[in-house]
């Protein structure tokens, strides 16, 4: 089965709107590719975000779990 993958943004600990979005347009081209839709979220520790990801409809969810991810940066989010 195929993975289709969002990104979910923390934008001042919550996920963004754009998260959302991500997940309905996976979901309108999912049928046509026999895929799941997950989302992964790189933040620091935080599992409401796993669950508010779950609750947009993502089959899955994997997060990155790093301390140092709570303040935005765009090179440590490249190498996690």
């Amino acid at each position: 089965m195929a993975l289709i993958l969002a990104v979910g943004e923390v934008i001042d600990g919550k996920l963004d709107s754009s998260c959302g979005e991500l997940v309905s347009a996976g979901k309108a081209i999912s049928a046509d590719l026999d895929a799941e839709i997950a989302v992964v979220v790189m933040t620091e520790p935080n599992f409401e975000l796993a669950s508010d990801a779950l609750c947009l409809d993502a089959d899955r969810v994997y997060t990155v779990k790093e301390p140092l991810l709570a303040n935005p940066n765009i090179d440590l989010y490249v190498s996690a």
